[in-house]
């Protein structure tokens, strides 16, 4: 993420922040095509929608927030997380008028 990023970051002159959780595992199981995907779909839009301020991206283990029940997770010895954030325009809250 970072390598493909870096230098979308720098000619934007924003900090681009990549922090991983020191107690993730050393590998993932997972369709790493799709991952990959979703993951660079997000930051695209970060640094699109980004004109000052910072992209960053954390992945980290989480204990809860998803469904125990669930048929994959609920046998997975930990679950990850990846969190894109940003300072970009976002988007507008729906009125309710």
């Amino acid at each position: 993420m970072e390598r493909n990023f870096r230098h979308v970051a720098d000619a934007k002159n924003l900090p681009f922040r990549v922090e991983f959780d020191p107690s993730l595992p050393r590998a993932l199981v997972t369709d790493s095509k799709r991952l990959q995907q979703i993951l660079k779909n997000l930051l695209s839009n970060a640094f699109k929608f980004t004109a000052q301020g910072h992209v960053g991206v954390k992945v980290a283990v989480v204990p809860d927030g998803w469904t125990a029940g669930h048929p994959v997770l609920s046998r997975a010895a930990k679950v990850v997380s990846f969190a894109i954030s940003d300072t970009g325009i976002g988007i507008a809250r729906k009125s309710n008028g």
